[in-house]
């Protein structure tokens, strides 16, 4: 039985030769399809992939050196040195080169690239403001983990949870990727927000205009554009995790109301009071319950300070309702007679 270890091992070989072939030049739609399904029998694999094809990136400055057939042999790479030495310093400097280029990938992507880019995250309640090397900057909302690579070719942003909202600063020959659930969003300068919860997508564009994967495609590193959704200032697009996509279009102060989590203050518009309490405890570890299923579809409208519950307890009390407190929980229910 293989060892899990001996799984990651083969599954990283796989993803080096598969972002090999698929530069080489002669890939087929046969071998694309094969691809295809091989990323998506397993979530490392796609990992595995994403992480291989940005280090072939990253050295674009050797690819120019493979060899003029595109043929890479792996018996070569896989025997010892001293078997390897001769035949290697008779082939052409773009073979070895080449070769190189293989054994970098096999070896040292691990920890050049892993994690992918920098790491950065807030706790429950929490927030935080960053401004990258290129002048973008990102609001972090409660609970959320982002990775950040940016070099000389790209801009990347991987949601892994959570919530963040980004302006961009305009650099056309570096689009801005936000990967998130498995789709790509993608603006040169802009001002939008991405909330994921697992793989349901949220994307909220409050100035410019962004694309978005008509799609879900993990594997695709860049998006092209005859595969995009365009969102003008104004979009709110939600993508389910079964691939639906609905988009609703309102005017730009509106989207603005529904962020107003930049500033500490949650705005709520005739929601449901199942539907406030969802959100309130995003921002509390002591989390909210409503008792009664009909006083769960209560209309309620106000501003609520989201680091307070407190804010939101004397709120409803105004409306008839109680609450019963406890160090771990608020449960409401419709006040004693």
């Amino acid at each position: 039985m293989s060892t899990p270890e001996g799984q990651m091992d083969a599954i990283e070989r796989c993803a080096a030769e598969w972002v090999l072939e698929r530069d080489s030049g002669q890939f087929s739609s046969e071998r694309r399809a094969a691809l295809e399904r091989w990323l998506s029998a397993d979530s490392r694999h796609r990992e595995a992939y994403l992480r291989y094809d940005e280090a072939w990136g990253l050295s674009g400055g050797l690819r120019a050196w493979r060899p003029t057939d595109g043929q890479i042999d792996s018996d070569v790479l896989a025997r010892p040195a001293k078997e390897v030495e001769e035949p290697i310093r008779r082939a052409p400097l773009a073979w070895a080169l080449a070769a190189c280029v293989v054994a970098m990938l096999a070896g040292a992507v691990t920890w050049l690239l892993w994690p992918l880019g920098t790491a950065y995250s807030t706790a429950v309640g929490g927030y935080q403001r960053l401004v990258l090397d290129d002048g973008s900057v990102l609001q972090l909302n409660t609970n959320t983990g982002v990775r950040v690579l940016l070099n000389d070719h790209s801009r990347r942003v991987i949601l892994e949870r959570g919530e963040a909202f980004f302006d961009v600063a305009r650099d056309r020959a570096r689009p801005f990727v936000v990967q998130a659930g498995g789709r790509q969003i993608v603006a040169i300068g802009t001002q939008f927000a991405v909330r994921r919860e697992r793989d349901d997508v949220r994307v909220t564009v409050t100035e410019g205009t962004v694309g978005i994967d008509s799609e879900r495609h993990e594997a695709n590193p860049t998006l092209q554009p005859d595969s995009s959704l365009l969102l003008p200032a104004g979009s709110v697009a939600r993508i389910a995790a079964t691939g639906t996509l609905k988009v609703e279009h309102h005017s730009v102060p509106d989207v603005e109301s529904e962020l107003t989590w930049r500033t500490g203050i949650l705005a709520f518009h005739n929601q449901t009071l199942g539907d406030v309490v969802a959100e309130i405890n995003r921002y509390n570890r002591r989390q909210f319950a409503v008792r009664d299923p009909g006083l769960a579809l209560l209309p309620f409208g106000g501003n609520v300070r989201a680091a307070d519950p407190q804010s939101l307890i004397d709120a409803l009390r105004t409306l008839g309702i109680h609450a019963e407190e406890t160090s771990e929980a608020v449960v409401l229910s419709r006040d004693r007679p």
